[in-house]
Formats: C-alpha cells, sequence, structure tokens
C-alpha cells in the first residue's frame, strides 16, 4: 500500500468511470505527497494517521513541488485536485472529520514550454555565443550543472560553483566571464557574479526579476518560449536520459534530488515522451 486507505479509494474512482490513466495519476500524486509526509513531515512520523494532517502540511507539500521541483501551474492544480478528492473521499466516509484541501485554490495556467535538449546538445556554441549576454550563458552553464535560479542568485554562491571540475569550453568561458564582471565586482565592492549594473553597495546583488530581464531578451536563442524552469527541468531530464547504467542513489548524489523529485522527472519524462 502507497498511502492510506488507497484500495478503497480506487474502488470509489473506478464506480466514477475514471480512465486507468487517470486513476493512474491520482495514485501517483497521492503516493508521492504521502512519500513526501514520511520523509519530510515529523509530525506525521509520530502519528501516521490521515486525521492528522493539516492544511499547513498540504502547502508544505505543494511549496516543496513549486520550489524544489518547479512544476508548471497546471500540475500544480491538478495534483491539488487530486488531494482534494482524496480528502474528500475520506471526510465522506467518516474517515477524517475534516478536509485539509478545501481552503486552497490551484494555479492560473500561463504558456509554458516542454523540456528541450537542443541547447544541451549544442552547449558549448551556446555558452561561446556572444550574442547572448554573460549573465544568461552563465545561467546556462549552471543550470547544467543542476543548479536552480533560487540557488545561483544566492551570495557567495559563484566561490563555490568555481570549485567544481569543468570541461575544457566551460573553464574558457568562465575565465572570459571573470575579467567580464571584475569592473563590477570592483563597483559594487563584492566577488558575487549576479550584481546589479548600477552602484549598490548596501544590496549588490541582482535581484530574480533583474535576472529575468537578461533571460526574457536571450532565451530566444535556444527556444520559442522556454522559461528557466524549463531549463532546469531539460538539465535533469537529459541527464536521466543519458545515463540509463545509473543507479538512483548515484542520481540523487548528482542532481541533489530526493526519491520523490527522482520520480517526479522520471514520470515527467514518460507524461511529455521526451527522447534524446
Amino acid at each position: 500500500m502507497s498511502y492510506p486507505y488507497e484500495e478503497a479509494f480506487n474502488l470509489s474512482l473506478l464506480t466514477r468511470s475514471l480512465s486507468n490513466a487517470t486513476i493512474m495519476e491520482y495514485n501517483h500524486d497521492l503516493s508521492d505527497f504521502f512519500n513526501f509526509l514520511r520523509h519530510f513531515n515529523d509530525a506525521y512520523l509520530e502519528n501516521s494517521n490521515v486525521e492528522t494532517i493539516l492544511e499547513s502540511d498540504v502547502r508544505q507539500y505543494l511549496s516543496m513541488l513549486q520550489v524544489q521541483r518547479e512544476v508548471k501551474n497546471s500540475t500544480y492544480t491538478k495534483v491539488l485536485s487530486h488531494l482534494n478528492g482524496y480528502f474528500k473521499y475520506l471526510f465522506i466516509h467518516q474517515i477524517n472529520t475534516h478536509i485539509p484541501t478545501l481552503m486552497l485554490k490551484g494555479k492560473k495556467n500561463v504558456q509554458s514550454s516542454v523540456p528541450t535538449f537542443d541547447w544541451l546538445l549544442n552547449f558549448d556554441s551556446y555558452l561561446l555565443n556572444s550574442e547572448i549576454s554573460y549573465y544568461s550563458r552563465l545561467v546556462l552553464l549552471m543550470t547544467r550543472h543542476f543548479y536552480k535560479i533560487s540557488e545561483i542568485l544566492q551570495p557567495g554562491f559563484y566561490r563555490t560553483f568555481k570549485l567544481r571540475s569543468f570541461s575544457e569550453s566551460e573553464r574558457l568561458f568562465l575565465n572570459q566571464f571573470d575579467v567580464h564582471i571584475k569592473t563590477l565586482q570592483d563597483l559594487q565592492r563584492s566577488d558575487d557574479s549576479f550584481l546589479k549594473l548600477r552602484q549598490n553597495i548596501d544590496s549588490p546583488l541582482l535581484s530574480l526579476p533583474g535576472l529575468h530581464k537578461f533571460l526574457k531578451k536571450d532565451l530566444h536563442f535556444i527556444a520559442p518560449n522556454i522559461s528557466p524552469s524549463s531549463l532546469y527541468q531539460s538539465a535533469i531530464c537529459f541527464y536521466i536520459l543519458t545515463h540509463n547504467m545509473t543507479t538512483d542513489t548515484e542520481f540523487m548524489k548528482t542532481l541533489r534530488l530526493d526519491p520523490s523529485s527522482l520520480l517526479y522527472y522520471r514520470h515527467l519524462i514518460i507524461e511529455q515522451k521526451l527522447t534524446i
């Protein structure tokens, strides 16, 4: 059993004449939710009773989907719908006395793109393309090494990142970037990589919206309508698809993913029918 009352809940789904694919999605999302609780929710670990699950627990899980996995709004809404259906079932059958998802709302759909591998297959040409800004190319490099936008904007991240092993073309670009950014680093009195163009010594780091302005202008070189989150998803999926003999433990270490996140990306590959 992947989650509590799985067998009974599946019988209720069958009575609604849902397709096998839809029922599989329900089971996948519910299994992922409870797997998350078992690994990261201390209250649920102490008392693994569905009655103890609160709205805050569901919010914590949904926040993880947005921040760590960077799921699309449509995926967020779908998962919430599946959780809501499950907890309504528990409430109707008097297993639960409350519905923790009742006050939670889905996200509005925005235009998005599926993961694309062209920038990874032609990575060196993009990295050394002077028509693309240095900031955007550095984002490509850091994303290729499986770091999210939220991570690369942290103070001191660049110092840590440069300790990694790099290919010859990557090292060449980093040397060029260091020369390019030196004047701005001196101006801002900071050795970070993403800095504001105007002097602001008290707050020199570029903001997320500021970085997105650079990316918005440059990402059309790679693919129409591609987003930073899609870049990250592409890097993860590309690595999984090109390392068939790698174990889950090795994947989690290299990609810095927990088991549920790795399962999510495997499911995304199947769902989007991704191939190299």
